[in-house]
């Protein structure tokens, strides 16, 4: 993809992208990625509610994954898992947004989290299911 430049975050290696290995997500560390990066990317074939989402769109990035990650909102691009040429395509499309509405994408996001996704949702599921009264 001409004039991309990725990030890899954790172990493994991806061709071309700059791997930074694992980090702790301090203030600087965020700050580094966010000057550095646009667009948080998961191409998951398999991920059913990936944390890392998650955590990328309260740091406020605009996401780009594939719907196997577990996450399908209007808010989110959706990649394909096989289809690089599709890809390449919406993620041109993304880094050629305007920043206002990349920035409208992030904060939709961020509350998406908020309402959807918070551990008081998930205690309560898990609580009612095994019939605890919290």
């Amino acid at each position: 993809m001409p004039n991309f430049k990725g990030i890899h975050i954790g172990g493994g290696k991806i061709e071309g992208w700059e791997n930074i290995g694992y980090k702790s997500f301090t203030p600087e560390f965020l700050k580094y990625i966010a000057n550095e990066t646009d667009i948080f990317i998961n191409t998951s074939t398999a991920d059913a509610q990936a944390t890392t989402i998650m955590e990328y769109m309260c740091y406020g990035f605009p996401i780009a994954c594939t719907i196997e990650t577990g996450y399908e909102y209007p808010s989110i691009i959706k990649l394909n898992t096989n289809d690089t040429k599709s890809n390449v395509e919406t993620l041109t499309k993304m880094l050629n947004m305007d920043e206002s509405e990349l920035k409208k994408l992030a904060l939709q996001n961020s509350e998406l989290v908020r309402k959807k996704h918070s551990w008081k949702i998930y205690v309560n599921k898990v609580s009612n299911f095994i019939s605890l009264n919290m």
